[in-house]
């Protein structure tokens, strides 16, 4: 590994090591956010490389404002930083910073609260920072590339546009492959004429082609699908967890939950105690936090197939969406992700929801251990 991405490693090792004590806003920039900085090799002493509270006034306010932190690059403001207490709610905090941002020449922004970076810049409106960020660091949770990107910091060689320009192409090939899968999608659970003919030409069938023929391939079709759709089995490299702990495999399909011929009244939920998944116990206090918890954990370990979830109705409504506003509140945010669920429901309906999502991951009920208090 480049010995400046082991740089960036030991950094995020080190904040993790110090969220505990930062108990405020100050002790959160003392001992995660500016060591941050001079691991970058910016130097916070040195108004020339980093300004602290650089002043913006804001509309219908009278007096300035002030953004914690612009890194400054040439004599401009290449990135806004904006610092709060650990354990702040970031969600919460993003006005306040893209109104700097609108007011600014920055490419960047920065929203941290010492431990979760979120990264942001203007790639859907020109100089309107983005609502969501285009990358989400958790300092105590690193992913894969997470340490490179954060190397791109470093003030050594920093090119703010250059980074945004990355972040813009990764959105182009995120928005082409969401379109991409929407039409196969629409394509394959509706086969048009033109590709049960295609089907049947690729397959080197030779038979009849007649209408009751290209019937039946295009029912076929959608059996195929919807068999891989639902497929329950993948390699262990696609279940990888990208965070390097130890992959546990789905349950065995075949093993009975009951004993044959002897059902069993499943007892009324009670308040919860956590549950217990891969091995693994999460507390939660009550059934919407087991449904969140369940979320995120599956969304961690399968980030490419948390999209299949999307727009999959529980009763009349969906319970995994990327625009919140179409869920029934109470909304959470996936953490690191553009998902939102929603909760609201009795412990019944949690529990049902969580073994549906495991479901959709490949997983089975057997998998998950709900515990009442």
């Amino acid at each position: 590994m480049d010995p400046r991405t082991t740089i960036m490693a030991d950094l995020a090792k080190r904040i993790c090591a110090r969220v505990a004590d930062c108990k405020d806003e100050a002790k959160t920039k003392a001992y995660a956010i500016v060591p941050a900085f001079r691991a970058w090799g910016w130097d916070e002493a040195d108004p020339q490389q980093v300004v602290h509270e650089a002043p913006f006034r804001l509309p219908g306010d009278p007096s300035p404002t002030w953004c914690d932190y612009a890194f400054m690059v040439d004599g401009q403001q290449a990135v806004l930083i904006e610092a709060k207490a650990h354990g702040k709610d970031l969600d919460r905090e993003y006005s306040q910073l893209h109104d700097y941002f609108g007011r600014s020449r920055s490419v960047l922004a920065i929203l941290t609260d010492g431990q979760t970076w979120r990264f942001y810049s203007d790639l859907d409106f020109p100089n309107q920072m983005d609502h969501e960020p285009f990358r989400v660091i958790d300092m105590c949770d690193l992913c894969e590339g997470d340490e490179e990107f954060l190397r791109a910091f470093r003030r050594e060689g920093f090119e703010a546009t250059a980074i945004r320009a990355r972040a813009e192409g990764a959105r182009e090939s995120e928005r082409l492959l969401e379109r991409l899968r929407g039409w196969l999608d629409k394509a394959l659970a509706n086969p048009s004429d033109a590709l049960v003919r295609l089907a049947m030409t690729e397959s080197d069938y030779d038979g009849r082609r007649g209408q009751a023929e290209r019937e039946s391939w295009r029912a076929g079709i959608r059996r195929a699908f919807a068999d891989v759709k639902g497929a329950t089995l993948a390699s262990d490299t696609e279940r990888a967890d990208v965070t390097g702990s130890e992959y546990h495999p789905p349950s065995d399909l075949a093993t009975p939950l009951t004993a044959p011929g002897k059902p069993t009244r499943r007892a009324r939920p009670t308040k919860p105690d956590g549950f217990r998944l891969w091995g693994r116990d999460y507390p939660a206090k009550n059934w919407n936090e087991v449904w969140y918890g369940v979320a995120e954990a599956l969304y961690d370990r399968h980030p490419d197939r948390f999209r299949d979830a999307v727009g999959r109705p529980q009763g009349k409504r969906s319970f995994v969406e990327v625009d919140r506003q179409t869920l029934p509140s109470p909304v959470y945010r996936v953490r690191d992700s553009q998902y939102w669920v929603g909760g609201g429901g009795n412990a019944d309906a949690m529990r049902s929801r969580s073994v549906r999502l495991l479901k959709l991951c490949g997983y089975t009920e057997a998998d998950v251990e709900f515990r009442n208090a």
